[in-house]
């Protein structure tokens, strides 16, 4: 079975997206199965792994904020570089766009493909969430549940392949991980 630091050596090595995003399909598929098998551990580590995989790839990182300048075929910084977020906490507004544009690159991917990337980011981090509840495998006391809805609705109002059904369908996966955290 593919371990996190495994997983972490593939995509470092893969200089391809769509080879991580390839990955990152076979996994979340993968973890598919094994929760309808009832294999729930390894369903949540097949999951944690597609996040991953899927996260090396979305241009937003999962941030709701950077969702409107990637769908708006801004310049925002690539998954692989560091201090996206660090660099987001800069209150002069100037100075946090200068080192974006320092770190940014074109996307290099189509309108359909990076509101894809983006959603299947999300749905991966909402299912790892959802079975790391389940499993109890994972602290979720600190994640945040919110960006995955957030995320498609943006999808929604910016883009043009995802509906309601999509945010409905996330956010009933939501729903069902803070129940489990909270034992009600």
């Amino acid at each position: 079975m593919l371990q996190p630091g495994d997983l972490r050596s593939v995509i470092a090595v893969s200089n391809s997206r769509q080879d991580r995003r390839v990955l990152g399909s076979i996994l979340y598929n993968r973890a598919a199965n094994l929760e309808w098998l009832r294999n729930t551990d390894a369903a949540y580590y097949a999951a944690s792994a597609a996040a991953e995989a899927y996260h090396s790839v979305d241009p937003t990182w999962g941030s709701p904020k950077l969702i409107t300048l990637a769908l708006a075929g801004e310049r925002i910084p690539p998954a692989e570089s560091g201090g996206l977020y660090r660099i987001l906490r800069i209150t002069d507004e100037a100075e946090r766009n200068r080192q974006l544009f320092a770190i940014s690159e074109p996307h290099r991917i189509g309108w359909d493909e990076i509101q894809e990337v983006i959603a299947q980011a999300a749905d991966a981090r909402v299912r790892s969430r959802r079975l790391g509840a389940l499993t109890g495998l994972e602290d979720l006391e600190h994640a945040n549940l919110d960006h995955p809805a957030e995320t498609y609705r943006q999808l929604i109002i910016r883009g043009d392949r995802y509906t309601t059904t999509d945010l409905n369908r996330i956010e009933t996966q939501i729903t069902e991980t803070r129940r489990l955290l909270t034992g009600s």
